[in-house]
């Protein structure tokens, strides 16, 4: 078996990360629905909708 050397972040080990990044998801999945799309490429001053 191969170890894909993998790092994983515990977000909710800081505080207050893990509640903001639900939030922020949760607001880009409302405005992604509102909008009619079915996902999106999103980066800092980027947004790109996918159709």
């Amino acid at each position: 078996m191969n170890d894909l050397k993998v790092k994983i972040d515990d977000f909710d080990a800081i505080s207050g990360l893990g509640k903001c990044i639900k939030d922020y998801y949760n607001l880009l999945s409302d405005y992604i629905e509102k909008r009619g799309n079915v996902g999106v490429l999103h980066r800092k001053g980027k947004y790109l909708p996918l159709m």
